[in-house]
């Protein structure tokens, strides 16, 4: 990891020790088939992906010397036809142990981008275009080998080995798209080599991080909402982090322990902790004066002996006015900085503060700053309420009245700027516990100006970034730094919602809403309803007067008179409870790792949906389910029987399939894969109801790989499982009960084939078979007689079985082929399929 950059005072550099286990040099062939050509086969099985060798799995060490020869040396010259000497990454220790280092690669990368630049200005587009399919294609094939051998605990140890092939293909796909943005091309994507889900190339460094005192909820949050690239997670793992000294054994994904703030027993913190001096705040009346003539209260602090008092500093109040040149303060209150009974704070931490804001640039230096801080300006305690109820609602015109905005975090005060870059600068205010809150996140944005105390001094954020950008911006020759600085640049600067008219749309603000806030917490709930609203410029007066939070997100998602139509299949772990609501997410924050916490990609943004009493309406294209064709004269009580089944399947069990097929009229057949429960509590399933999938966007299906039923990737689209009842007029809208998230694919011929092979096998068990026998162990009994009779069924379960690279032996082919039928005899009565409706008007709750 030699090669990427790193923050000041790095801290773990030095003790990854990745091993060197390459066998020699790279041939220079086709990247592809490496394995096969040297007797390494990779072989996928039911129990796993592995390395073989002569027909055997093969020894981990030896395993790792071809990967690593394979997937580094190979994946280097498959991208820039470089065939580097595997010396040049060797470095013995004392000990004769030999490690890898990538201190060579900035070099060898950065000199092929100039040359490349250089010598091929001439070729034509298209031919680029061709270069970079094959290029990419090897390093999306070489990521897939190393996230589905990383599922494999038999290769544990090479964890180390994999990581480093993770940071040279990140490395190496930023190198190409470096090159076609100066070429003025349309650039790649970059691949992530990391999977929340599914293999995380970066899981040494969370080790580390764990054990060097990393909160779980920071962990959660640095991966919220997209996870992080390996080599900026390298950059931030190298730093020291926040609130490391305290124990964070307690704490979750969701949120941290000493991050919750409680009014009752909360603590107030002086300079030092020896220190007693008395607390000190403006008078109650001067701020209630300023409130009720519709202003802000606007404080100074005065070093001068008070008359009254006798204090060594006292604090004056003044309505602001358009001309007056303030600072707002902004702050985290479990940094001690804070008073839940009244609006004091120590004279200790005055005094700093004062010093503090006397240092940013104003134009009248020679009279005291004036600053706004809710802690002395928002009444405190007492009977206040309705005052305070008054301060809230004009909450975010301080900060936009304010000249500048001074952020003060613990972290942040302990540590120096100078001889940081701009890069590891933001860096810390990106992992400080003050980019995590809830209300700061208003507070950041709507300032001019705004500045981070260090202990050395203010820095300024947007000057910041602009200097950041400019410095780390795509260039040529491309440097592994370029990936990990414009990403941790762009990750603060997409948690920052700035000024953009099309913003005033507050439905619209609602996606970048969710992007910014899914890594913030606040430790009043009730609270988030309030500050939403105060952010998107919505009516508060409803949220202050009602009581409770899920009646607060209730008023909340009234406000608005369109939604994203993307909420009715919002995967979202909680939603609201009440009935016409039940569609709702019940917080915009948290749950990190949702990715369709809005829906499929493109329906967060499609800003169509209404909000009735029922529900959510929406307009989509759906399919239903309905009896097959061939069950005309079966007995109504097998056919309703298959009913009952499918409706179970709408609530997920432990032991359910993870799938189930269906097939239309023309005979085409479709797989229905189950994800999650459409709501924590789901809703009563009623037998009368008519079932059908709703679709997010036909026609323009998504390719899903699901771990568990292929490793293969297929075409899926997305939607959720109803039950509804037909309305009693055509322009009505179709009331819905949404029960279940499901993906829908449409089968290729292989697959097709071998569902209408076991279709027609389950019909004739089915029809043959006395109603009152129809249980499983009989059921099994004939399946496995029948199967092992049909050898074309059992043909095309192997051709299948094969195909989707799982074990193809008999025995697991009839294994499967049980397991076919065994759901199928439950279900082929009702496993029907209508062709996609017209776009139509659904109430889903």
């Amino acid at each position: 990891m030699d090669h990427l950059p790193l923050p000041k005072d790095a801290c773990i550099v030095n003790t990854l020790n990745i091993p060197f286990l390459a066998s020699g040099a790279y041939d220079g062939l086709d990247f592809q088939t490496y394995p096969e050509r040297y007797g390494w086969p990779i072989a996928r099985s039911h129990s796993g992906t592995f390395v073989t060798h002569n027909g055997t799995i093969c020894d981990v060490r030896d395993a790792g010397g071809m990967l690593q020869t394979w997937l580094f040396f190979g994946l280097i010259h498959a991208v820039t036809g470089e065939l580097p000497n595997p010396d040049s990454f060797r470095i013995t220790r004392k000990d004769g142990k030999d490690l890898f280092t990538t201190a060579a690669l900035n070099d060898l990368v950065g000199i092929w981008s100039e040359k490349f630049m250089e010598q091929e200005w001439s070729i034509y587009e298209s031919e680029l275009q061709i270069w970079k399919d094959k290029v990419y294609h090897c390093l999306i094939f070489a990521r897939a080998t190393i996230l589905s051998l990383k599922l494999n605990a038999y290769y544990a140890d090479l964890d180390l080995v994999f990581m480093a092939i993770a940071a040279l293909g990140e490395y190496l796909n930023q190198a190409v798209k470096d090159i076609f943005l100066k070429r003025g091309l349309e650039a790649p994507v970059q691949q992530h080599w990391r999977e929340r889900h599914f293999a995380d190339c970066g899981s040494p460094l969370i080790k580390i991080m764990r054990q060097r005192g990393w909160c779980s909820n920071q962990l959660a949050v640095l991966d919220a909402p997209a996870i992080m690239p390996t080599g900026r997670l390298w950059f931030l793992a190298n730093m020291t982090p926040p609130k490391a000294s305290l124990n964070h054994a307690s704490c979750s994904a969701n949120i941290c322990q000493h991050m919750s703030v409680s009014t009752s027993d909360y603590h107030i913190k002086h300079q030092s902790e020896y220190c007693s001096c008395p607390l000190t705040g403006p008078a109650q009346k001067d701020i209630a004066y300023s409130l009720e003539i519709g202003s802000i209260p606007i404080i100074t602090i005065r070093s001068t002996t008070h008359e009254e008092s006798g204090a060594n500093i006292y604090v004056e109040v003044e309505p602001s006015t358009p001309d007056t040149e303030s600072v707002a303060v902004s702050h985290v209150w479990s940094d001690g900085h804070g008073n839940p009974k009244s609006n004091t704070l120590p004279t200790c931490f005055l005094h700093t503060l004062a010093h503090m804001v006397d240092v940013l640039p104003r134009a009248d230096t020679a009279s005291n700053p004036k600053l706004w801080l809710d802690t002395l300006c928002v009444p405190q305690g007492g009977n206040t309420n309705s005052l305070r109820k008054v301060a809230l609602r004009r909450l975010k015109d301080p900060y936009l009245q304010a000249r500048h905005v001074l952020v003060l975090d613990s972290y942040l005060q302990h540590l120096d700027s100078a001889n940081m870059s701009a890069v590891d600068v933001v860096s810390r205010i990106e992992i400080c516990s003050w980019s995590q809150r809830l209300w700061t996140f208003q507070e950041g944005r709507l300032g001019a100006r705004v500045w981070f105390q260090f202990r050395d001094g203010p820095v300024e954020l947007f000057d910041l970034i602009e200097n950041g950008w400019r410095e780390s911006f795509f260039r040529i020759p491309s440097l592994s730094s370029h990936s990990v600085d414009l990403g941790i640049l762009g990750s603060y600067n997409s948690s920052k919602i700035w000024v953009d008219t099309e913003l005033h749309n507050s439905s619209l603000q609602l996606y970048y809403m969710r992007h910014s806030l899914c890594s913030r917490a606040t430790s009043k709930a009730e609270d988030e309803p309030l500050c939403l609203a105060s952010i998107m410029s919505l009516p508060m007066d409803p949220i202050l007067s009602t009581e409770g939070f899920s009646a607060r997100m209730q008023k909340f998602w009234s406000s608005f008179t369109k939604l994203p139509v993307g909420l009715a299949f919002s995967m979202a772990s909680q939603k609201l409870d009440t009935e016409g609501y039940r569609w709702a997410p019940s917080s915009l924050m948290a749950d990190h790792e949702v990715v369709r916490w809005g829906g499929p990609q493109g329906s967060f943004e499609n800003i169509t949906a209404e909000l009735s009493d029922q529900g959510l309406m929406v307009q989509v294209y759906s399919r239903s389910i309905t009896p097959n064709l061939g069950t005309i004269g079966m007995p109504e009580r097998k056919v309703q029987n298959a009913k009952r089944f499918l409706l179970s399947l709408f609530h997920k069990e432990i032991d359910a399939p993870e799938s189930f097929v269906l097939r239309d009229e023309t005979g085409s057949w479709y797989k229905c894969i189950l994800g999650q429960n459409w709501h924590q509590n789901p809703a009563e399933l009623d037998p009368s109801k008519k079932p059908a999938i709703l679709l997010a966007r036909p026609g323009k299906p998504y390719e899903y790989n699901h771990p568990k039923q292929s490793s293969e990737s297929l075409w899926f689209e997305e939607g959720i499982l109803v039950t509804y009842s037909t309305p009693s007029g055509p322009a009505k809208p179709i009331m819905a009960r949404a029960h279940h998230h499901v993906w829908l694919a449409k089968l290729g011929v292989l697959d097709s084939q071998l569902c209408s092979a076991t279709w027609s096998l389950t019909e004739s068990i089915l029809n043959n078979m006395p109603l009152e026998h129809t249980v499983f162990d009989t059921v099994d009994l004939k399946a496995d007689a029948s199967i092992k009779e049909d050898a074309v069924l059992v043909e095309l379960g192997r051709q299948a079985n094969k195909a989707h690279k799982v074990e193809y032996n008999d025995e697991a082919v009839i294994r499967n082929l049980e397991s076919s039928i065994r759901l199928l005899f439950s279900l082929l009565p009702w496993c029907g399929i209508e062709a996609l409706s017209e776009y139509r008007t659904w109430v889903v709750s």
